[in-house]
C-alpha cells in the first residue's frame, strides 16, 4: 500500500498527449500565409495573456519511467490552472486511479513562473505542495509532499534540447532527479482553422535511487546519479488557436537499474498512450480604444 502511494508523487510530471486529423488543402497559398500569419500572431498573445484553463488527462495505464510500482488500471486526472501575462501561474490537479482504494487519493497545489532568458532560451520554475487522503500516519511518513523543478528550453538550429531537474522531500528522505529531451517539431497551419503539431522526442532520465527505496526503511541508496530510463515520445496536437489543445501521445519507455519493488522488468519495453484536452474557460483581452 505504501508503494501505491508514493507512486502517486510522481505521476503528476506527465502533461501531454494529441489527436490526429485531416489537412485543408482547398485555401490558395496566398491565403494560407496571411492565415500562417494570423494563427502565430493570435498564439503568442495568448500564451502571453492572463487566462484560466481546464485541463483533463487520461493514460491507459499508470506508469512512470517505464515502471507501474504494482498500480494497476487507467488513471484520470483534472487540472485548473490561473495563468498571469507576467509569467506566473498557479494550478491543483486532482487525481483517480481505477483500481486504486481511494477515489481521489491525491491532489496537488503548484505555484510556478515561466519566462524567457533570450530569443532561444526559456525556462521554468515551479513548487509543488503534495495532498494525500485516506492515508494513515505511518504511510505518509514515507510519502514525498514537497516537490521543486526547473526546466528549460533551448532553441537549437534543427531541435530542441530541455533539461530538466526535480527534486521531492518527504519527512525521511529527499530525492532528485535529472533528465534531458531532445525534441523536433513540425507544424501544419492553418488546419481546419487551427494547427496540427508533431513533435517526438527522446528523454533520459537519471535519479539519485530507485524512487520508491523510501517505503522499505532498512533499505540505504547512495546520491549518485544513475540512469533509471530512456524514452521515446510521440505527441500529436490540435491547437485551435485560443480555445483548446486536444493531445494524443504514444510513449515507448525502457527502464533500466530497476529495483525489486519497481512493477518492471529490466530492459524490457513498455508503452503507455494518453489522451490530454485542454480548454481555456477565460482569457483577458485588451481593450478596444
Amino acid at each position: 500500500m505504501i508503494r501505491n502511494l508514493l507512486f502517486l508523487v510522481l505521476i503528476g510530471f506527465y502533461r501531454q498527449a494529441t489527436a490526429q486529423l485531416t489537412s485543408n488543402l482547398s485555401v490558395s497559398p496566398i491565403d494560407r500565409q496571411a492565415l500562417r500569419l494570423k494563427l502565430d500572431s493570435t498564439d503568442y498573445k495568448v500564451q502571453n495573456a492572463t487566462r484560466l484553463e481546464l485541463q483533463g488527462n487520461y493514460m491507459s495505464r499508470i506508469m512512470y519511467s517505464g515502471r507501474d510500482y504494482g498500480v494497476k488500471g487507467f488513471g484520470l486526472s483534472s487540472q485548473l490552472s490561473l495563468h498571469h501575462k507576467s509569467g506566473f501561474w498557479l494550478s491543483t490537479i486532482a487525481y483517480h486511479w481505477q483500481k486504486f482504494d481511494v477515489k481521489i487519493p491525491k491532489t496537488d497545489f503548484i505555484l510556478g513562473y515561466a519566462g524567457t532568458l533570450s530569443e532561444r532560451v526559456g525556462a521554468s520554475v515551479s513548487y509543488s505542495r503534495w495532498v494525500y487522503h485516506g492515508r494513515s500516519q505511518s504511510e505518509l511518513k514515507w510519502a514525498f509532499n514537497h516537490f521543486m523543478s526547473v526546466y528549460m528550453g533551448i532553441n537549437a538550429t534543427y531541435f530542441t534540447i530541455a533539461p530538466q531537474y526535480y527534486y521531492m522531500v518527504s519527512p525521511n528522505e529527499n530525492v532528485a532527479q535529472f533528465a534531458v529531451t531532445v525534441s523536433k517539431n513540425k507544424e501544419w497551419r492553418p488546419f481546419y482553422g487551427g494547427k496540427l503539431i508533431i513533435e517526438p522526442n527522446l528523454t533520459w532520465m537519471m535519479s539519485t535511487k530507485d524512487r520508491f527505496e523510501a517505503a522499505e526503511p532498512t533499505r540505504k541508496a547512495g546520491k549518485m546519479l544513475r540512469v533509471i530510463d530512456y524514452e521515446l515520445g510521440i505527441p500529436v496536437i490540435y491547437r485551435r488557436v485560443g480555445k483548446y489543445d486536444l493531445t494524443a501521445r504514444y510513449t515507448l519507455s525502457l527502464p533500466v537499474n530497476v529495483g525489486p519493488y519497481d512493477g518492471a522488468e529490466e530492459g524490457k519495453l513498455v508503452s503507455l498512450f494518453s489522451l490530454d484536452y485542454k480548454y481555456i474557460l477565460w482569457r483577458q483581452q485588451k481593450k478596444k480604444k
